[in-house]
């Protein structure tokens, strides 16, 4: 693509530095939205760089970083500073569009150069990709607005935009989830994680929310046989054995019935931070989406720089921290915790044991640790399972909660009934 044909606002790059000549006082609003580095014009750009070191501007302080006469030149062009920020706004489209059409040679570089499999030139592309991530302008919140919004937000309806794990103690005790949070849920394999994040999505879908699952743990058929485990009062090895019976066929029909209705929406393949970010966005901008569920962590097959687990798991969990707010709604994410606790003689589980624990504790806003003592002796606490909050990035109470654990239904029961905080 030749020079002619880049995206050029140069006119609006003229219009912002003359608009600030005219009125100085709009410069923080256009630095909010643009810097230096977007003015395509050399010249403009060193004019706004003398902008960022004045002290003072006008065209004295500024004149040596243009060319004679050219300040009043463009003050001339403009009758008004108002439109300072539309100006400044053009601008940054421009430099986002050109920025793009570097990076795609990029993409194309990589591709062209590529001798890996289809998903690790995938994760290459995306980690390209994020580098071109739209900035959100900053603003300065004066005090009149900002006692508003504690105002707001103080005197607000409890319920609103909470979502309930559905169980009452749980959501008492942590004040459920909320918009832009990650939820951390750690446990063993076998403890029950993927299940209780299955229910956890059926309760709320019951209630009108939409709730997005990417699992990498269960495939779909898989999720359905909890689904008939759970609602039916069919065990899954009872599924695996036989044809259900008229009964059980009627419960398993009317199953299907409210699934049709639940706005549950399955992630089949793809199982890549950059795919499920990608289709998050869409269903955000499609259908909406109130809870992001995904199963688990570790199992995700993005590949990074370093290619270490560790690097890994940072970088899903930052990408999970992003998509939670981008999408202003919780992200429950599952993780396995390492297999050390399993040589201590108390199993209970503890922050320290989530894998690659240090970006994980960091990036989440509430940790739960799920453990079930049977698991490991039969004989203690048979039928009940715990639920350790590690961490509150709100509030900062940890302590335990207490489920029960249905062992034909492979599911938790809620000594309380299910409640929506």
């Amino acid at each position: 693509m030749s020079n002619d044909h880049i995206p050029d606002a140069r006119e609006a790059e003229r219009a912002v530095l003359a608009s600030v000549l005219i009125d100085p006082d709009c410069f923080a609003e256009v630095q909010s939205v643009i810097s230096a580095s977007d003015f395509l014009d050399p010249c403009h750009c060193q004019i706004f760089r003398a902008m960022e070191r004045a002290e003072a501007i006008d065209q004295v302080t500024i004149s040596s970083s243009a060319p004679k006469g050219y300040l009043a030149e463009i003050i001339a062009e403009l009758p008004t500073s108002l439109h300072a920020g539309y100006y400044a706004k053009e601008v940054a489209k421009a430099s986002y569009q050109r920025r793009i059409i570097q990076l795609s040679g990029e993409l194309a570089k990589t591709a062209y150069s590529h001798t890996g499999t289809q998903t690790e030139l995938y994760a290459k592309a995306y980690q390209t990709l994020a580098k071109a991530q739209p900035k959100e302008g900053s603003s300065v919140i004066n005090p009149e607005d900002h006692a508003e919004r504690m105002m707001v937000r103080a005197l607000r309806e409890r319920n609103r935009g909470v979502i309930s794990f559905g169980y009452h103690n749980l959501d008492m005790f942590t004040g459920g989830m909320h918009p832009g949070n990650l939820v951390i849920l750690g446990a063993r394999p076998g403890m029950g994680k993927s299940q209780l994040e299955q229910e956890v999505a059926t309760f709320n879908t019951d209630r009108d929310k939409k709730v997005f699952i990417c699992s990498a743990e269960m495939t779909i058929d898989e999720w359905d046989e909890r689904q008939i485990a759970m609602e039916c009062g069919m065990p899954i090895a009872t599924q695996r054995s036989r044809t259900p019976n008229a009964q059980e066929e009627k419960r398993i029909m009317d199953l299907v019935g409210r699934t049709a209705t639940r706005s549950l929406y399955f992630l089949h393949g793809g199982l890549t931070m950059g795919n499920i970010e990608h289709q998050a966005y869409l269903l955000k901008e499609s259908k909406g989406v109130d809870l992001i569920l995904v199963d688990y962590i570790q199992l995700l097959s993005d590949t990074v720089s370093g290619d270490s687990m560790r690097e890994k798991v940072g970088f899903i969990s930052r990408s999970l921290k992003r998509l939670s707010r981008d999408c202003d709604c919780p992200c429950i994410a599952a993780s396995q915790l390492n297999r050390g606790l399993e040589a201590r003689e108390d199993k209970r589980p503890r922050m320290s044991d989530l894998k690659e624990a240090g970006d994980l504790e960091q990036d989440a806003d509430l940790v739960l640790l799920l453990h079930r003592p049977e698991a490991y002796d039969p004989s203690k606490e048979p039928g009940m399972a715990h639920i350790y909050v590690a961490k509150q990035r709100q509030g900062g109470k940890v302590g335990k909660i207490d489920l029960k654990w249905d062992v034909k239904a492979s599911r938790y029961i809620d000594p309380f009934g299910g409640f929506e905080c």
